[in-house]
């Protein structure tokens, strides 16, 4: 998406980190976004598509439903 991931780790900290685990099939972390606190999360995409109900458009700039 064209973003330098060092400069966001450093602008962005972390406040905390969910391991990745077998069980979980995926791993979590907490930052401190703009004063906001934002949940990044990684894995197997089965597993994070499934606790998902939004998804952001780049083209609209806009979240929007996920559908069939």
């Amino acid at each position: 998406m064209g973003y330098n991931y060092e400069e966001l780790r450093e602008n962005y900290p972390t406040l905390l980190k969910f391991p990745f685990n077998s069980k979980r099939k995926r791993m979590s972390s907490l930052i401190d976004y703009k004063g906001q606190k934002t949940l990044l999360v990684k894995g197997a995409s089965e597993i994070v598509l499934e606790s998902c109900e939004f998804w952001y458009n780049q083209e609209t700039n806009q979240t929007e439903l996920i559908t069939e």
